[in-house]
């Protein structure tokens, strides 16, 4: 299973891809 996992606030967000068989797939953080 996959799961994307998306956290914010008002100058950052977060996002994440994680596989249960392969671990992290991606991710990145965007700031304003």
């Amino acid at each position: 299973m996959r799961v994307l996992g998306i956290e914010t606030s008002c100058d950052e967000t977060g996002i994440a891809i994680y596989d249960d068989e392969k671990g992290l797939l991606a991710n990145n953080c965007i700031v304003r």
